[in-house]
This record gives C-alpha cells, sequence and structure tokens, in this order.
C-alpha cells in the first residue's frame, strides 16, 4: 500500500504540473450568444509512459485482491488443473528470508530471538511481467522464470476496467513479449512518438478528397491553413553573412542572406489537447475531447517562446484516422490527463 501510495501521488503531481490553459470563445446562434468555456492540457512522452505503469501497478493490485477473496482462481500449471489457494498465490510472488524475530513465548526478553521465515511481497517494479493469450483464454503471472502463475483470460479480464484493458489491447496490437515496466514505459514513448508523427503528416501533407483532414488555426476552428501554409509554420529563417556571388574575387565584399531551415517534426516533444465538460442524460459529469494540437517553441530574436500550437485538428477528424486500440487508449488518457490536472478556472 505505501508503495501504491507513492506511486499515485508521482502521476498526480505529474499530470498536476502539465501545462492548462484556459479559454473562452463565443458561439452565435441567431441573436443570442452564449459563451463556453473550454479547457487545454499538454502532455508529453513521459505522461504517457507514467499513466501506463500506473495502470500496471492497479492491475496487479487488483490481481492480488481478488486472489484473495476468491473471485479468480489461481492455476500452477498453463492448463488450468492445478489450483492454486490465496497464500500459495502469495508465496509465489514473494521472496522468503530468515529474520531473526523476538520469541512470542517471551516478548519482553530482547535477547530471546528466534529463527522466523517471512515473506515479502515481490516489488512490482522486479516482476518479470505479464503476458496474454486470448487465443488458449491464458493470462500468465510472471514472477520470475522459475515461478509463473496461470489465470483464465476470460474471468481475469473482469476484474480490470476499460481503461487498463484499452492499454492490454494497445500493447498487444503494437508491441511483443511480456508487458510490464520497462516494457509499458516504451510503449507511452513510442505511442506519443507516432502519434506526433501522425498529427504532423495529417496537417501538412495532401491526402485522398476522403481522407483529407481540415487545419485549423484557432479553437475558434473559424479560420484554416492550406497544407501549404501548415508546414511552412515552425520554420526558422537565419541571417548569415556571405561573400558576395558576382564579385568573389574581392574579399571585402560581404552581403547578408537568409537561411532556411523547415521544421522538423522530430522535434515535436509536447502535445495539447482541447475539451469541454458537459454533463449527460444522467446529470454525469463527462469530458468531450474537441481537438489535439502538436506543440513548438517559436524562437525571437534568439530566445525560445512558451509552447505554441503549430495548428489544430478535430478530435472527431482525428479519431477517423485512428486505429481501434489508438482510439480507445488515447481516449482513456485523455480523460485521465484531464481529471488530474487540477482545479479549472470558471471563466464566462
Amino acid at each position: 500500500m505505501k508503495n501504491f501510495t507513492i506511486v499515485l501521488l508521482s502521476i498526480v503531481l505529474l499530470f498536476a504540473a502539465c501545462k492548462e490553459k484556459d479559454t473562452t470563445t463565443t458561439h452565435t446562434k441567431g441573436s443570442e450568444a452564449t459563451l463556453t468555456k473550454y479547457s487545454a492540457s499538454d502532455f508529453t512522452k513521459s505522461d504517457l509512459a507514467e499513466y501506463n505503469k500506473l495502470q500496471y501497478y492497479l492491475m496487479l493490485e487488483r490481481l492480488y485482491a481478488k486472489v484473495a477473496d476468491s473471485t479468480i482462481t489461481a492455476y500452477n500449471d498453463e492448463g488450468l488443473t492445478e489450483k492454486l489457494t490465496p497464500v500459495e498465490f502469495n508465496a509465489k510472488h514473494s521472496t522468503m528470508q530468515m529474520v531473526q524475530a523476538p520469541n512470542p513465548e517471551f516478548p519482553n526478553d530482547p535477547f530471546d530471538l528466534i529463527d522466523t521465515l517471512i515473506f515479502s511481497p515481490v516489488q512490482i517494479g522486479e516482476l518479470k511481467g505479464l503476458s496474454i493469450n486470448k487465443d488458449k483464454d491464458v493470462f500468465v503471472f510472471e514472477v520470475a522464470d522459475t515461478a509463473k502463475v496461470y489465470f483464465k483470460w476470460s474471468e481475469t479480464s473482469s476484474i480490470f476496467n476499460a481503461e487498463q484493458l484499452a492499454m492490454v489491447d494497445l500493447f498487444l496490437a503494437t508491441q511483443k513479449g511480456l508487458i510490464s515496466y520497462q516494457s509499458l514505459k516504451e510503449l507511452g514513448e513510442s505511442t506519443f512518438a507516432k502519434m506526433a508523427q501522425q498529427l504532423y503528416s495529417w496537417g501538412t501533407e495532401k491526402g485522398s478528397f476522403e481522407t483529407d483532414l481540415e487545419v485549423y488555426e484557432t479553437f475558434k476552428f473559424d479560420k484554416k491553413y492550406t497544407k501549404q501554409e501548415a508546414k511552412k509554420i515552425g520554420g526558422i529563417n537565419e541571417g548569415f553573412s556571405m561573400p558576395n556571388p558576382d564579385n568573389l574575387d574581392d574579399p571585402t565584399d560581404i552581403i547578408d542572406s537568409i537561411k532556411y531551415t523547415p521544421f522538423n517534426p522530430d522535434s515535436i516533444e509536447r502535445l495539447r489537447t482541447y475539451f469541454v465538460w458537459q454533463s449527460d442524460d444522467e446529470l454525469n459529469t463527462v469530458i468531450k475531447t474537441l481537438a489535439y494540437a502538436p506543440l513548438y517553441r517559436p524562437i525571437s530574436s534568439g530566445y525560445k517562446l512558451p509552447p505554441t500550437p503549430l495548428f489544430l485538428l478535430k478530435a472527431e477528424d482525428v479519431k477517423q484516422k485512428q486505429n481501434d486500440a489508438e482510439k480507445a487508449f488515447i481516449t482513456y488518457f485523455t480523460m485521465a490527463l484531464t481529471r488530474n490536472a487540477g482545479t479549472f478556472k470558471t471563466a464566462y
């Protein structure tokens, strides 16, 4: 529980540190003007990596609890025939250590010590990982090469929430090997890199008529960029001096020139999501993602300015381009990001 509290606190603090913007935009309907509050939060590859690690931790915490109360059954073999008791399961993911402890028959005698065998749970970050074979309906919990516990995936999947299952589906669709702290960190980083590249590509490269996305200058969605205009954003013009090409024999004939360096999408380190809070038919508060933007650091007079959107793409358009696994994972991550981003100021 102590480890869980530390990890959870670190994730909350990490999301709270994400940059948050509060703005107000006006939508006019007939003669009436309504003010709609929207917010925006930035995220990086580290945010995705930490989010994945938190979901992994929560999955294992739930697994331990559900084995303890016999909601699910643990097995000692891949054929799922040899059942393990909760005590035997705990022993599987624990290390044994012999220590000197006070003799319970003489607790007041500090010198009367006896050898005692204690079990300490293996730290989650040190576990080998998880593997899933949906075809065989097997879920494997690997503590080490020689310590494995088996479950029915159809039974075990019911104890995990939609966020965790979305992460698992994305991992199975894009990665190989065991689901572990390290592999989930890599999943978060690769997911961010792919999304950054996708947003930039969709915003700057001409697609077919059916798949081409509109590119917007601001959140009001009232001004559009052409793909050519969007591709020029972020490019750098640098002034320098050079010999006059028309008079190369004169070393003193120097002219000023400008070198243009196009924007490198590999330099994108931050993405921004725009969203609004809404209420559904049952008055539950829900979050609707409205747009995504890749960010860059403009340079003015040699100084880097704060992260600024290159352009915006509507979330509904982006989702049409994503596969089901990407769409579900990013949706749940965005929900987690916004609910942990701190208190939003109301602006009307």
